[in-house]
């Protein structure tokens, strides 16, 4: 669960990996993935769907990079060592 927060409240939001949705071989025409912020850790979570080649074609929206190291900190687990945003999109995207 990724708790989140908002001006004067609090939620919690179940957070699942893509690949664990979409669990049979079915293909995908068009992947479309807007998060608002978590649109790494989302995209890592597909890498089954294209390693098994299910995915045509995709979109993603990616915020501005100043949220990118605020969001990993939030998704980080107690004791996590949270890596370098920036660096970290970068190896993902290269992948």
């Amino acid at each position: 669960m990724l708790d989140g927060s908002s001006v004067g409240s609090s939620h919690q939001v179940l957070a699942l990996p893509i690949a664990e949705i979409i669990k049979d071989d079915t293909p995908i025409d068009f992947l479309k993935i807007d998060v608002e912020g978590l649109d790494l850790l989302a995209l890592e979570s597909t890498y089954p769907l294209f390693e098994k080649r299910l995915v045509r074609s995709a979109m993603l929206e990616f915020g501005p990079t100043c949220r990118w190291q605020m969001m990993a900190e939030l998704t980080a687990g107690p004791g996590e060592t949270v890596p370098n945003a920036r660096e970290h999109a970068l190896k993902v995207m290269a992948t």
